[in-house]
């Protein structure tokens, strides 16, 4: 488990290290991505998840993608595989990271035994992953820096067997071993579930990897059909990253500058933040050191001016020297040389190791994990350490290769030194065999004596070499240090030069936020200026709001009045057909605009009753129609109830001699021709209503003529008395009755329910059923009646589960109920799925949203879905 410190309002940064579950609420800017990774590993099998180094994709698995796991009954696991474990296999540490997760949240779960396989394991079938809270949850194998599996796994037989284990994993494909061992014992199936696939896999790594896995096809046939590539964040979701976590500690345009500082972008550049992309991992790091900085000065905000070009060119070498600071000069190495690979990728290094063969004491070790250079990692049993981010790997690398030079340097040297001695000797000794050989010449008898001074001298260049020896190893161990004394110098010399930078920096910055402070005290006394004659404004605007409050308070009280005076007229009209009413109200409107008089709503039924009534009167002329016409707007309370009573009763005759004419139609002189002339008539009205977009006169007509037929025509028959209901539910609405529509839907269920009961394995008779509860739900919920259209959608679901369309009804209804996100959540799984042979499931919603709003639905929640499906 990796070591973090903890994060808080005040510290709400990790640096390089990856966010965590348990520092989440600071992991902002994912959202999107979160959300489009869950929903991946709910619908699929295994998961790939590639991107660039420092695009944070730890930090999206831990923070982002395994909180919205958990709510949705997963178990994520979150493990790196150990490829130097020769203890057992590697598929092994899947088993020892599920009992571990199910152990952190109280899932009991069988032990594995000794001969068993995770394959086998994972198949059982009594298996389960019960919750404490009671509901099973599905472990989700986590298996982060893959790309790992080449940099340390190789082509090892241990990793070539894992790639083999998780193929069949993955694939829910019987391993090898297994077949061997129902080959010998067959019943040995009955304790296998092979058709449910209990864990699912999700595989991330960085991009530059993504060739090194084609091979991996043969075993892992889909490793590649569900992938996401995690890119950059632009700018302005880095901002808006930046102020979620931090809003109290800068200003929007300090963090407009941080944004386009990182991403070597000028902070006066007129590019949009859109069009920026940010490495998270640099992000975290720069508003670390910012946040730091601010800390140590106590300052209660970031400035703008604080934030620079200088400090991103150096800010990770800084954080590489700075934490180095204080630390034994074998840490170094041991950093630059086991903790990246020949290539400048990140690797780790047993703990007892690095103590052991650098001599690096664990304090020093610790301190470097506190200060966020190194990241300690257990695994199973052993401590690892390395470098706490990817990003650090390239200025880990460029110190490795200079002290590489200058260690080569040095040794070069040291290797000419010892060429020249050589070369000196070997002259040396040259020069005394030369002399000797020229003094042979002299006499025999001081022969002896030169060869016995050559002995001695001889003897003397011996003891000379051998000092000069010493001395050149000294002089080797007197260069070392003075190279380490100047590099020393030399990294003081810089520290002591950022040292005065900073201090003349504050300097500069102090000069700047005293003009600041002053500009600011001059801009709240303006504002205090505005806020005072603001005051004065509202007083005067108050002062006249309570007049007008006083004036209409009045104008109400005569409006009451005048509306009880209306009262019982109002009681009187109300009686008049809805139907009519909508027909008439036209010629009331026109002729009300034609007089340029204001009709109040009551007027204008009064008006619209009796104008039908005038147009249907079978007793009047033209002339006479248009003089009562012009009559209405003069007419008193008691004229106009007299002419509704005369006009009323003409009406009403008029209508039953239309109905008697009706009857003579359709009733025939034989029985047989009595059900053809009603089935003709039946199909004429089905076919006028069947027609695009059928005016209003026939929809009333085919909605009389239904009606007609069930009063008038007796006994009918069952089929034809459906048919009249079909007609009397669709099309009632479209005259104004949704109530009507209702009444007769609600016979055609009970219709459909009773075939459906008496025989319930019919399939045709269990879909009618559905749909007809499904149109009984759209009818309530045009209805507004929001309880009643979810509690039918869900009864029709239940009938029939895969019917998209009642989705969308139970999915309309949540959302006008205040379920939103149940709502959301219906709408967002099924938008691609298909209503229909050609309908898609979100061109279907949008279809129904234009419909609704004909009933008068809100259209805010609407609004929201549209949003979401464009988007």
């Amino acid at each position: 488990m990796i070591t973090t410190d903890r994060l808080d309002k005040n510290t709400p940064w990790p640096g390089l290290l990856a966010f965590t579950e348990a520092t989440r609420e600071f992991f902002h800017g994912r959202e999107e991505e979160s959300d489009d990774l869950s929903r991946l590993v709910r619908l699929y099998r295994l998961t790939v998840l590639f991107g660039e180094s420092g695009l944070g994709k730890t930090s999206l698995l831990k923070a982002g993608l395994f909180p919205l796991l958990r709510q949705y009954e997963f178990l994520p696991l979150y493990l790196r595989i150990n490829y130097h474990d020769k203890g057992q296999p590697l598929i092994e540490q899947l088993w020892e990271a599920m009992a571990k997760g199910c152990d952190e949240v109280a899932i009991v779960i069988p032990p594995k035994r000794p001969d068993q396989t995770v394959w086998e394991y994972l198949h059982q079938e009594s298996l389960t992953f019960k919750h404490p809270s009671g509901y099973e949850v599905t472990p989700v194998f986590v298996l982060d820096q893959f790309e790992e599996l080449f940099t340390r796994g190789q082509d090892s037989p241990a990793t070539q067997r894992f790639i083999e284990d998780l193929g069949d994993l993955i694939e829910n494909r019987v391993p090898l071993s297994t077949k061997e061992a129902l080959n010998v014992n067959f019943d040995l199936i009955d304790t296998f579930d092979l058709k449910t696939q209990k864990s699912k896999v999700i595989l991330s790594f960085r991009e530059d990897y993504l060739p090194n896995f084609e091979p991996l096809k043969g075993v892992i046939r889909d490793i590649f059909q569900n992938s996401y590539r995690l890119t950059p964040m632009n700018g302005q979701v880095a901002k808006g990253a930046i102020l979620a976590s931090a809003s109290h500690l800068m200003s929007m345009e300090t963090a407009e500058k941080i944004v386009r500082v990182i991403a070597q972008t000028k902070s006066v550049s007129v590019q949009p933040l859109e069009k920026i992309e940010v490495v998270p991992a640099l992000l975290s790091l720069f508003c670390q050191g910012l946040n730091e900085y601010r800390l140590q000065n106590n300052q209660p905000l970031i400035l703008p001016e604080q934030v620079s070009e200088t400090v991103r060119e150096t800010i990770l070498d800084d954080f590489y020297h700075h934490a180095l600071e204080g630390i034994s000069g074998t840490i170094h190495a041991l950093i630059e040389e086991e903790l990246i690979d020949g290539g400048g990728y990140r690797k780790s290094y047993p703990k007892s190791d690095a103590t052991a063969e650098y001599h690096v004491s664990p304090n020093d070790i610790d301190r470097l994990i506190t200060r966020r250079l190194l990241q300690k990692i257990e695994r199973y049993g052993a401590t690892h350490i390395e470098l706490a981010h990817d990003v650090l790997t390239k200025t880990v690398k460029e110190n490795r290769d200079k002290r590489r030079i200058l260690e080569a340097k040095r040794k070069e040297e040291l290797q000419l030194s010892r060429q020249r001695l050589r070369m000196r000797i070997a002259f040396f000794v040259i020069f005394i065999l030369v002399a000797s050989l020229g003094y042979s010449a002299w006499s025999i008898h001081v022969q002896k004596k030169i060869w016995h001074r050559l002995r001695l001298k001889n003897q003397e260049l011996i003891d000379n070499r051998n000092l000069l020896w010493e001395k050149n190893q000294a002089l080797e161990k007197s260069q070392a240090h003075d190279a380490q004394q100047t590099v020393l110098l030399q990294a003081k010399n810089g520290e002591l030069q950022k040292a005065l930078t900073t201090v003349e920096k504050a300097k500069q910055e102090t000069l700047q936020a005293n003009h600041l402070l002053e500009a600011q005290k001059a801009i709240l006394v303006e504002e205090q200026r505005k806020l005072l004659a603001l005051e004065a404004k509202n007083h005067d605007q108050n002062t006249i709001l309570e007049r007008q409050n006083r004036d209409l308070n009045s104008s109400n009280a005569q409006l009451n009045e005048a509306m009880d005076d209306l009262t019982n007229f109002a009681t009187r009209v109300d009686l008049i057909n809805r139907q009519f009413y909508d027909y008439a109200l036209p010629d009331v409107e026109r002729l009300a605009a034609a007089k340029k008089i204001t009709i109040l709503d009551q007027t204008k039924k009064n008006y619209a009753g009796l104008s039908l009534l005038i147009l249907k009167s079978p007793s009047m002329s033209d002339e006479q129609r248009q003089g009562w016409f012009d009559k209405l707007p003069t007419l008193s309370d008691s004229a106009i109830m007299s002419l509704y009573e005369q006009l009323d009763q003409e009406r009403q005759n008029d209508l039953v001699t239309q109905q008697q004419q009706k009857v003579k139609v359709i009733q025939p002189k034989s029985p047989t021709l009595s059900l053809g002339t009603l089935n003709d008539l039946l199909t004429q009205t089905e076919k006028a209503l069947d027609t695009p977009n059928p005016p209003k006169e026939t929809l009333t007509r085919g909605v009389q003529t239904a009606q007609t037929i069930l009063s008038q025509i007796k006994p009918l028959d069952a089929a034809t008395q459906e048919r009249c209901y079909v007609i009397l539910a669709h099309y009632s609405k479209e005259v104004g009755s949704l109530d009507q529509s209702i009444r007769y839907q609600a016979k055609l269920v009970q219709r459909y329910q009773q075939t459906y009961e008496k025989n319930p394995t019919d399939a045709q008779a269990k879909s009618k059923f559905a749909m007809a509860l499904g149109t009984m739900s759209w009818y309530f919920l045009l209805n507004h009646n929001f309880t009643k259209a979810s509690d039918t959608a869900l009864l029709a679901l239940k009938l029939s589960a895969g019917q998209n369309i009642l989705k969308a009804n139970l999915a309309h209804a949540l959302l006008f109920h205040g379920h939103d996100t149940q709502a959301e959540q219906i709408y967002r799984d099924n938008q691609y799925k298909m209503v229909g042979d050609t309908q898609k499931f979100k061109d279907e919603v949008l279809s129904d949203f234009k419909e609704m709003e004909k009933y008068g639905l809100p259209t805010q929640p609407m609004k929201k879905i549209e949003q979401m499906y464009h988007k």
